[in-house]
C-alpha cells in the first residue's frame, strides 16, 4: 500500500509582498518624474524656428540613456540643473553661439553632456570616454570636444552645497507638478518620496535611488539616438 505525501504549498510571506509593492511603487514613482522631466527639460530648450521636438521621442531619449548609463534619480536630477544653465547661457548669449558651441542647440547632445558632468561631479569612480561612446553611439572625440565645451559655457562651476541642492529640488518638483494635470494625480504616487537632501556625504551613494536595476550589457550594438 503505497502512501501519499500531500506537500502543502507555504503562503507567499509578507515581506515578499511587502517587497513587490514597493518595488512597484517605485517604479510608477520613476516611470512619472522621467515623463514629467522630458516635458520640462524640452520646454528649457530654446529651439530654432520651425523646429519641433517630440516628447515622446525625447522621453524614450531618456530612459534609454539612463537605463544604459545606470543612472540615479540624484545624478539625473543634477545633470537637468546643468542642462537648465546652459540653455541660460544660450537665451543670454545666443548671438555669441558659434559652431563649436553649436551642439548647445541639440536637446539630446547637450543633456547627454550635462548627464556626463553630474556622474563625474557626484562619483570618484566614473565611466570612462570610451564607456560614454559606447552608451551614446557618439564619436570618442565628440565626446571630449562637447564636455570641453560645455565646461566653458557653464564657467566650470559645476558644484552645488546640500541646501543648494534642496532649494534646486524643491523648484524642479515644483515645476514638474505643473505638468501632471489635476485631474489624473494620484496622491499615492508622490515624486517627493524619491528626494535625497545629502548628495555630498557618504550616504548618499547608500540611500540614492537608482532608475533602472538589471542586464543592461547588450546596448553596446545599438546606437542611441542622440540627433
Amino acid at each position: 500500500m503505497s502512501s501519499v505525501i500531500h506537500l502543502i504549498t507555504p503562503p507567499n510571506s509578507i515581506k515578499v509582498k511587502d517587497y513587490e509593492l514597493k518595488k512597484a511603487k517605485k517604479n510608477q514613482i520613476i516611470n512619472k518624474y522621467i515623463h514629467q522631466a522630458s516635458i520640462y527639460i524640452t520646454s528649457l530648450f530654446q529651439t530654432e524656428k520651425n523646429q519641433i521636438i517630440s516628447n515622446l521621442s525625447y522621453e524614450n531619449f531618456l530612459r534609454e540613456v539612463l537605463k544604459r548609463s545606470r543612472s540615479s534619480i540624484s545624478i539625473f536630477q543634477i545633470a537637468i540643473y546643468y542642462f537648465k544653465n546652459l540653455q541660460l547661457k544660450l537665451s543670454i548669449n545666443h548671438s555669441n553661439i558659434g559652431e563649436k558651441t553649436s551642439f548647445i542647440k541639440c536637446p539630446k547632445r547637450s543633456f547627454l553632456i550635462c548627464l556626463i558632468l553630474s556622474f563625474k561631479y557626484n562619483y570618484d569612480c566614473n565611466y570612462s570616454f570610451k564607456c560614454w561612446s559606447k552608451i551614446s553611439g557618439l564619436d570618442l572625440k565628440e565626446i571630449k570636444s562637447l564636455e570641453f565645451q560645455t565646461l566653458k559655457l557653464l564657467n566650470y562651476d559645476l558644484g552645488l552645497s546640500n541646501d543648494k541642492f534642496a532649494n534646486w529640488i524643491f523648484e524642479l518638483n515644483t515645476k514638474l507638478n505643473e505638468f501632471e494635470p489635476s485631474q489624473n494625480r494620484n496622491p499615492s504616487i508622490n515624486i517627493n518620496e524619491i528626494n535625497v537632501q545629502n548628495i555630498n556625504s557618504k550616504k548618499r551613494e547608500q540611500t540614492d535611488v537608482d532608475i533602472y536595476h538589471g542586464d543592461n550589457k547588450n546596448y553596446s550594438n545599438k546606437k542611441l539616438k542622440t540627433v
